[in-house]
């Protein structure tokens, strides 16, 4: 009998990507099948809001097709919303059949020290790189500035500002995580996040590094000068390389194209951001180098009357 499956909300963001990044490394297509939020009428739709009260995606209806067509109706299905919540899920209902990444293993072959590195991972993307924490409209997450089209030039500025910081803490994190491994004194023998050795906070790096190496340099990239005009901390930033001066990210997310499905990161890249964003990140490079210039003249007007 063919196994029952969940059925997991999805579009091919970095967010969505680390489930399904971690569903097709442990074969577990049999037991999770993909839809759309536009089956459920999109994301502010009464019956998506039923499945998930945030409207976000992923969510992950426990019970596949039959549950879902019961959405909205009293004794409706099981739902589990927020990326990493179902990548736990997942990996612990089917830990029997895991074939990389499993908590069961890496829980034993990492100290406590290194599981909380990999925890701490997770948790600093999340709270400062990937989530806006909050479901109202026009709150965005630091990762938002890349494609989001109604945010102020001032948020945009304070949030590239704090993205590289971020991706430093998370380097920080990966060398204080390397310790008794041949990456500690060699960052380019880093193969996975922590300790070498496979956890669940590598398929939510991998899957925002393919974003940003896909974003940033287009949005960021198109204002580099002027970035580093109104902020001397962006100066020496190169855009056009999110791994500059991170060479264990570098060697981590080298070393993930052999490692995650590259369909996977087709889809990402071309799936959503190309067919969805369009030229989108360009628009937003022009809007917001006009508006920095802007800013800066203001602020030399006003040192002018200031003298």
């Amino acid at each position: 009998m063919a196994a029952q499956k969940d059925t997991l909300v999805y579009m091919a963001t970095n967010n969505c990507a680390r489930i399904s990044f971690f569903v097709k490394a442990n074969k577990l297509d049999d037991f999770v099948e993909l839809v759309s939020p536009q089956d459920f009428g999109g994301l502010r739709s009464e019956r998506f809001l039923a499945i998930n009260p945030q409207g976000k995606f992923p969510v992950l209806i426990v019970g596949g097709a039959a549950a879902a067509a019961t959405a909205g109706d009293c004794g409706g299905p099981l739902c589990i919303y927020e990326s990493q919540v179902i990548l736990e899920y997942i990996a612990d209902k089917h830990r029997d059949k895991l074939l990389l990444g499993n908590p069961a293993v890496f829980e034993k072959q990492l100290n406590v020290e290194q599981r909380a590195f990999a925890r701490l991972l997770t948790q600093v993307h999340d709270i400062y790189i990937g989530s806006p924490n909050a479901a109202q409209a026009g709150f965005c997450a630091t990762q938002g500035i890349l494609y989001k089209t109604d945010m102020l030039p001032q948020e945009r500025l304070a949030r590239a500002c704090d993205l590289w910081p971020q991706l430093d803490a998370l380097e920080k994190i990966m060398e204080n995580a390397a310790k008794g491994t041949e990456a500690e004194s060699d960052p380019s023998k880093t193969t996975f996040a922590v300790g070498n050795v496979c956890t669940l906070a590598d398929f939510t790096l991998y899957a925002t590094f393919v974003w940003l190496e896909a974003l940033v340099p287009r949005t960021l990239g198109g204002c580099a000068a002027e970035l580093a005009a109104a902020k001397p901390s962006l100066q020496n930033v190169n855009w056009n390389d999110i791994f500059q001066g991170r060479e264990r990210s570098r060697s981590f997310y080298n070393h993930g194209h052999g490692v995650f499905d590259q369909t996977i990161v087709n889809d990402i890249r071309e799936g959503f951001i190309v067919a969805l964003f369009g030229k989108r990140p360009e628009e937003i490079a022009a809007s917001f180098r006009e508006a920095l210039v802007a800013m800066m003249a203001t602020a030399g007007t006003t040192s002018e009357s200031a003298a």
